[in-house]
């Protein structure tokens, strides 16, 4: 994969098609560090997984025999000097945080995340989504506030994805500020 972003949409696929109803993504930058932690309430890793759910010949997919997305994002990680933690989630399901060192030479663009979580919200309109951005301050974005606010219009509406994306492009703003100035293959999110 190019970038981090899309890592984390592969992570994002895995959780709708566990049949997760909400996902959170917590993003914290700090000096050349970048902590990306993802959690839902699905129904956890399958048995088939548990035991090594990095194995890229460990799966659930029923297309193919591999499924490659948690050991790529391990690997891209790795090549940074970060590291990779898989758990339970707080909200019950799986937990996936990464850490890279943006520093690093083999670091990765960062990509737009802004993007792909919109397109995720797009794609996934059953599930609610909760993006936390830590850098100078906090910000937290909730699709259930707006899905309250909207009461009947879908949020895949092209008006209410452009409103999404923009909202969650000006939550991670100022991490592009910080990454361009510390890690130069950085990619500012839109």
């Amino acid at each position: 994969m190019k970038d981090i972003s899309l890592h984390l949409l592969d992570i994002f696929e895995n959780s709708a098609k566990a049949g997760a109803t909400l996902v959170s993504i917590g993003i914290r930058w700090s000096g050349t560090t970048l902590e990306i932690r993802i959690s839902d309430n699905g129904p956890g890793f399958p048995d088939s997984v548990r035991n090594d759910p990095v194995n890229p010949y460990s799966t659930t997919r029923t297309e193919r025999k591999v499924g490659l997305g948690l050991s790529l994002l391990e690997e891209a990680a790795h090549q940074t000097g970060g590291r990779m933690i898989l758990g339970k989630s707080e909200l019950g399901g799986v937990l996936v945080e990464s850490v890279f060192m943006l520093e690093h030479p083999d670091a990765k663009p960062v990509g737009d995340i802004a993007g792909v979580i919109s397109t995720s919200i797009a794609a996934w309109p059953s599930l609610d989504w909760i993006v936390t951005a830590e850098g100078v301050t906090t910000e937290v974005f909730d699709t259930r506030d707006i899905r309250k606010e909207l009461d009947d219009v879908p949020l895949q509406q092209p008006e209410v994805l452009k409103f999404i994306e923009k909202q969650i492009g000006e939550m991670l703003s100022p991490m592009g500020e910080w990454a361009s100035s510390i890690a130069p293959n950085f990619n500012s999110p839109k």
